[in-house]
């Protein structure tokens, strides 16, 4: 008997003082007189992470361009660094890398073995005759092998030797 009075004197304390408000819902906002009232904030939307399959804009690319979005350039300065160890050729910095391969000071016109008589590094407007194209594209033997880019990241290159090889 004493168990049930605790029963009931707790459901009594429980209910006493409170109104009943619909489950799953939200009780009304009030806006005091001469207010209005304000409205929630949008959500922002998270900015989707690029498709690889997507095509890359190939219009007006510069050598500033294919630097930032051609992260496996960083890569090639492990044999090609500040100190230039392989064919004088510096990729350590943007700076570096657009001079070695498009004023060719370094190789001074001597062909690539492996690579047919290609000479020039860059030949602007030309990424046949360019052997810097033709290099990470794999198309100069075993040699070279090590120098392939990945396939999505030679469009990006090819446009900007066919566009005249621009610096900015």
């Amino acid at each position: 008997m004493r168990t049930l009075s605790v029963i009931a004197a707790l459901c009594f304390l429980g209910c006493a003082g409170s109104e009943e408000e619909p489950t799953g819902t939200t009780p009304p906002a009030t806006t005091p007189p001469g207010e209005t009232p304000g409205t929630p904030a949008p959500t922002p939307t998270p900015n989707p992470e690029p498709d690889p399959n997507e095509e890359p804009d190939l219009s007006n690319v510069t050598f500033a361009r294919v630097w930032a979005e051609t992260p496996a350039l960083a890569t090639c300065n492990g044999c090609h660094g500040a100190n230039a160890p392989n064919g004088g050729m510096s990729l350590a910095t943007e700076e570096l890398a657009f001079a070695a391969l498009v004023t060719n000071a370094a190789r001074g016109g001597s062909a690539a073995f492996g690579c047919g008589e290609l000479n020039q590094r860059v030949v602007p407007g030309d990424p046949a005759n360019s052997l810097f194209f033709q290099v990470i594209s794999g198309n100069c033997g075993s040699n070279f092998s090590r120098m392939v880019l990945p396939a999505n990241e030679r469009p990006l290159i090819e446009a900007w030797i066919e566009q005249g090889a621009i610096r900015e």
